[in-house]
Formats: C-alpha cells, sequence, structure tokens
C-alpha cells in the first residue's frame, strides 16, 4: 500500500527543505520564548494560508524534552495565544500525568485557548486500551485531540528481532486503530511515528 499524508510536522517552527511538497505543514514552538519578529511571520503565514494550525510544546513534562514548568509553559502559552492560529495544546509524555492535569487546570481556569489536545502514545498492541484513553481524555475536556505521536514500542530492545512486539502483532493493532480513530470525530488528526 501506498502513504498518503496530509500533514506533517517537524518539531519545529520553520519548513525544513527536507519536508514533503504538497503536504500541509504545522509548525511546533517546541519549547520556550517566542519573539515578536517570529509571531509575525506566523500570522503572516496563517493569513496566506500557508498554516493553518500552531502545536504547542513537546513534551514538556519530559526532562529530556522541553522540559518546562507548569508555570512557565501557562506564562508563555499567552504569546501562541497571540498569534490568533488555532492552536494544539502541548503534547506530554503523560496526558493522565500531574504536568499535564495541571496546565489544564490551569489554562481552563484562565480562559486560555486550546483548540485541539495533543496526544502522544508509545503502548503495547492492545487497540482497545488506546482508544480507551483517547474517549476518556474527550469525555474529561471535551476539546478534539490531535494524535502527534503514537506507535507500538518496546523502549527496552536494540534489535527487531529482540522486540517483544511481533511486526504481525503491530499490523493487526494499525488494523483495528486506523479505522476507529478515523471512526471517531473527536479525534482530529493522528501521526504513526
Amino acid at each position: 500500500s501506498v502513504l498518503k499524508p496530509f500533514w506533517h510536522y517537524s518539531w519545529g517552527i520553520t519548513l525544513s527543505r527536507f519536508q514533503p511538497d504538497g503536504v500541509e505543514f504545522v509548525p511546533m514552538k517546541w519549547c520556550c520564548e517566542m519573539s515578536e519578529e517570529r509571531a509575525d511571520i506566523l500570522r503572516a503565514q496563517y493569513a496566506a494560508g500557508d498554516i493553518k494550525y500552531l502545536l504547542g510544546y513537546n513534551e514538556p513534562d519530559g526532562a529530556e524534552q522541553a522540559n518546562m514548568t507548569v508555570e512557565r509553559a501557562i506564562t508563555l502559552w499567552r504569546q501562541l495565544e497571540a498569534t490568533g492560529i488555532p492552536l494544539v495544546s502541548p503534547s506530554p509524555i503523560h496526558t493522565d500525568g500531574e504536568w499535564f492535569e495541571a496546565f489544564m487546570e490551569r489554562a481552563l481556569a484562565e480562559g486560555l485557548r486550546i483548540d485541539y489536545i495533543g496526544f502522544h502514545s508509545y503502548g503495547g498492541t492492545n487497540a482497545q486500551w488506546l482508544l480507551d484513553r483517547l474517549d476518556a481524555l474527550y469525555e474529561q475536556y471535551q476539546i478534539p485531540i490531535w494524535i502527534t505521536e503514537f506507535a507500538v514500542a518496546d523502549w527496552n530492545t536494540e534489535t527487531r528481532e529482540g522486540n517483544r512486539h511481533s511486526p504481525e502483532a503491530v499490523l493487526e493493532f494499525m488494523r483495528t486503530i486506523l479505522p476507529a480513530l478515523d471512526e471517531r470525530d473527536h479525534i482530529e488528526r493522528y501521526a504513526w511515528y
């Protein structure tokens, strides 16, 4: 079969020359502050129809990723809001963890704009487990979800042969999960990683 992607991102705010043509690019503010110059560039790209969305911080609850406190993320979220571009929340390592729950509680209490929730998952081959997590997340916040990273992962292996998830099990997971995601109105987009 042939992959027919319609969107992509690169964990960065600018389009790389290595990114595919004819596929919508979605910039990501990986972490940190954004200059007014960069915000103006994003606003101009949005006004021109070159971009349609802006992804929030990448795994801010991870020491090796954006590594931001909730306080800092909330403060800097206002810079993203000021662009006027539809926003995808930070995509945490754990949407059911303390960081994301605190971020969402503060953001919603302060009336900050979150148009979509960013979600990552690297679990096993139980598709229903993942679907249940997604459905519960939507029920909790009533905000559509972008799955910006997901895959079946075995973080303890160094070889394909040593992976505890067989290629057949991963294929069955994909055959189950992809149609189920497509059927859910609250799953706006997803990206296999």
